[in-house]
């Protein structure tokens, strides 16, 4: 499933599985992993998820299926989408379309996750997200029309003077500003899309 985003190609194109799984008594965790160090946003809490590949995938949700047991090394068959959450559009560039469901373990050693991009999986209950409520800022982004290329020397990328447009865009101007969230736990700091998803789930399952 996909929402309908008519300059969706201007982005990169992602899907994101928020996984849940019930103890022995019963209760529900999320899971989470921890990024291995040497790839992007490394040592930094996420759910599983990836990029689309129209090679291999047939839809998002069987990138959220396949991304997922890639990484946490767990058979598809035990990995049971329960619907489509939404679609973010995350301020650097992607779209992330976000699945819900639930992973048929009883213990996190089932899994066996792939450690060239997985430090570690943990879990925590949802009980946590719906009696802690997030940390919650604002940061701004801006719009540049240069980058300081590897010598440091300015390279125009979008030429708004030669445009003839007014010159506050011919060099740095400032975009708007969003709202970033962030829970503090025991495993660490989750936050940015990662806690806007948790915070999302925490209200979906009350």
């Amino acid at each position: 499933m996909a929402v309908e985003i008519l300059n969706r190609d201007f982005f990169i194109q992602t899907s994101v599985f928020v996984p849940i799984y019930k103890d022995k008594k019963g209760g529900g965790n999320l899971i989470f992993e921890v990024r291995a160090e040497p790839i992007r946003q490394g040592n930094e809490i996420c759910f599983p998820g990836g990029g689309f590949e129209p090679e291999k995938d047939i839809n998002f949700e069987e990138t959220a299926i396949r991304e997922t047991s890639e990484e946490l090394g767990i058979d598809r068959c035990k990995i049971k989408i329960e619907k489509h959450i939404g679609c973010v559009v995350a301020p650097l560039g992607a779209i992330v379309e976000s699945f819900i469901g639930y992973i048929d373990i009883t213990d996190l050693r089932e899994f066996k996750y792939n450690k060239k991009e997985v430090s570690k999986v943990f879990s925590l209950p949802l009980s946590f997200f719906k009696e802690n409520k997030p940390e919650e800022y604002e940061v701004f982004s801006y719009m540049q029309s240069y980058v300081l290329n590897g010598a440091g020397d300015r390279e125009e990328i979008f030429p708004a003077k030669k445009l003839g447009l007014p010159e506050k865009y011919w060099n740095t101007w400032e975009g708007k500003k969003y709202k970033v969230y962030a829970y503090k736990t025991k495993y660490g700091t989750i936050w940015g899309l990662t806690a806007l998803l948790v915070l999302l789930v925490s209200k979906l399952k009350e």
